[in-house]
């Protein structure tokens, strides 16, 4: 079984392929695709996420930062409970992970802990202002979230800034 990407690619999502990856449709997809499956407030697009991942001030990583979440373009968001008692997934979604880092020359060691910390400011900063919960007490996180608060971005200008981000970062 395959499927197809908007820019009309047909991937098979157990063997894809280099020139299969487009940005363009990691992009689009991003941008419609919801975080946390939809459990927020409003829609909160998963591009959005990454483009304000990409942007926290942290020593490196700015384009793994980016394109963390890059895979789910083609794979879907599952959520991490989920992921974790799906064994067969993570070499499938390790797989992409490889061939993104090829396609845009990532060094995959730098998807690592500064990604991670990133994230869990991030995280903090959704919870508190998608989802209405105090990251401390109600989910025991440590992180101080960011002092900006979050208002999401209507699809179209999340793909956008996705795409703008990925050119200032000499993703292409």
């Amino acid at each position: 079984m395959w499927m197809q990407t908007y820019t009309h690619k047909r991937i098979l999502p157990h063997a894809p392929k280099i020139e299969d990856i487009v940005l363009e449709d990691i992009a689009h997809s991003l941008s419609l695709t919801c975080r946390y499956n939809g459990h927020t407030n409003t829609f909160y697009s998963v591009a959005e996420h990454c483009v304000r991942l990409s942007l926290i001030e942290h020593k490196s990583s700015e384009q793994w930062r980016l394109m963390h979440d890059a895979s789910e373009a083609y794979l879907g968001d599952i959520i991490t409970p989920v992921k974790l008692l799906l064994r067969s997934f993570r070499p499938i979604e390790q797989n992409f992970h490889s061939l993104i880092a090829q396609k845009f020359n990532l060094n995959l060691k730098d998807y690592n802990h500064q990604v991670m910390l990133a994230e869990m400011i991030l995280l903090a900063t959704e919870a508190r202002d998608l989802m209405n919960v105090n990251p401390a007490l109600d989910w025991g996180m440590k992180t101080e979230p960011l002092k900006e608060v979050i208002k999401p971005w209507p699809w179209m200008r999340a793909k956008k800034e996705f795409l703008q981000r990925a050119k200032e970062l000499n993703i292409r």
